[in-house]
């Protein structure tokens, strides 16, 4: 696993530095110059780093909750319908296009609007 290491290369000046982790170990990995070091792991830093991990990881299924689907085929390729469309809709044929009053997508897969 490879994480963006924000400090630059000791020896090239690069910020282009990636901390390795592989069998319990931690390393620090230069890109441009290939300055490849062996990092002295605590317990404090390990702890920290697994921290991070975890609430990485919450914050991805956070966000992935929050994606909205089409409650008819459950697809995510939606296009949303904007006020303008709505007023220009009902502008054009009146009473009979408030159909999408109190919609906000279209699902453009099966064509639901919810």
């Amino acid at each position: 696993m490879y994480k963006l290491h924000n400090e630059p290369c000791k020896i090239c000046g690069s910020k282009k530095n990636y901390y390795m982790e592989s069998e319990g170990r931690k390393s620090l990995f230069c890109e441009d110059c290939n300055h490849y070091e062996d990092i002295y792991v605590s317990d404090e830093l390990k702890q920290y780093w697994e921290e991070q991990s975890e609430t990485e990881e919450q914050e991805k299924l956070q966000q992935a909750k929050f994606i909205p689907k089409c409650p008819i085929c459950q697809s995510t390729d939606l296009s949303k319908i904007t006020s303008t469309k709505k007023v220009m809709k009902i502008a054009a044929f009146g009473i009979f296009g408030m159909c999408d009053n109190g919609k906000t997508y279209r699902c453009n897969n099966c064509g639901s609007k919810f």
